[in-house]
């Protein structure tokens, strides 16, 4: 995706954020702490491209990725924050669809907050009657909740973005990003 495009995605995710948040009367103690905000890329070409793009807001220590189930995903934190819906997000997160999940054109997908108490979220989600799921990998928990038909999604998680990619760097899991290293 080019800049104007993830711009436009940007304002279409915080219209689908908003509506549901308000519609849902979600407590705005949950989105105290904003995450990072997520690109699923459209297919490799589109995630190569939404990279370079972003490669420019990253602060010095520029999009790092690894190779996960296939796909590779990559994080930065960015040299000046992004608002959207009203909060603050210092990161991002890019994201190569799963084999055979590619689509006609990427999205911002989701967004993350911090919020490590899960059973007090869910239990009020279930009180509202909102699906969400509790998923995980092996860097941190997130609870998912789908907020439109496109796909759209907000998380709330127990452990920051950073953190997760300092934690990866340490492990050797994840590799600088160079413009010059790509064929």
């Amino acid at each position: 995706m080019r800049r104007p495009s993830i711009d436009l995605e940007l304002a279409t995710y915080e219209q689908a954020f908003v509506a549901f948040k308000e519609a849902n009367n979600l407590p705005d103690a949950w989105f105290e702490v904003p995450d990072h905000f997520a690109i699923k890329c459209a297919d490799r070409a589109d995630y190569d491209q939404t990279c370079d793009e972003l490669e420019i807001m990253a602060d010095s220590e520029g999009i790092w990725e690894l190779e996960l189930d296939d796909r590779l995903l990559a994080s930065a934190g960015l040299a000046n924050p992004v608002t959207l819906a009203g909060y603050r997000f210092g990161w991002v997160e890019i994201m190569q669809p799963r084999p055979g999940k590619e689509s006609a054109a990427g999205f911002v997908e989701h967004t993350e907050f911090l919020l490590p108490d899960f059973a007090e979220i869910m239990t009020a989600l279930e009180e509202r009657e909102v699906a969400y799921e509790l998923q995980e990998n092996p860097g941190h928990r997130w609870l998912n909740i789908v907020i439109d038909a496109h796909g759209r999604e907000i998380k709330i998680n127990d452990k920051l973005l950073a953190d997760v990619v300092a934690a990866e760097k340490t492990e050797g899991l994840l590799n600088p990003r160079s413009q010059e290293e790509r064929p």
